[in-house]
């Protein structure tokens, strides 16, 4: 009986064929952060999970103010980063709590994806 939003993104990645894509970045991860604020006004709670292609510059923004946590992080109003920054983000706001954080590194040994697996599990509540 429990519903919630989830976004999932993919923000540009610097490239040899694109390079400095930090701009795009920037504006991506300000969509992103205004499209959380925008369904947490729902009362629902609201994932952003996906590649970020940014540690610090991604994370601060997303919980700056307690907009949003990632499971290895803190409750923070300005910006508190977990002490590993990956670019590869779960983040989640409103009536939820995360109760577990891990990075899976066999599907980038195996070569199955070019990134480990990041998992975590929450708890909704009422």
């Amino acid at each position: 009986g429990y519903t919630a939003w989830f976004i999932n993104v993919h923000n540009p990645a610097n490239t040899r064929k694109y390079t400095h894509q930090e701009k795009y970045r920037a504006m991506a991860i300000e969509a992103e952060r205004n499209l959380v604020i925008q369904l947490r006004g729902t009362g629902r709670p609201v994932f952003l999970t996906g590649d970020l292609n940014d540690r610090e510059k991604a994370f601060c923004p997303l919980t700056a103010g307690k907009l949003m946590l990632a499971p290895q992080s803190i409750p923070s109003m300005t910006c508190a980063p977990p002490a590993k920054l990956w670019i590869d983000w779960i983040f989640g706001a409103g009536q939820t709590r995360f109760t577990t954080y891990s990075v899976d590194w066999t599907v980038k040994d195996r070569n199955i994806s070019d990134h480990p697996l990041v998992l975590s599990q929450t708890h909704l509540a009422e």
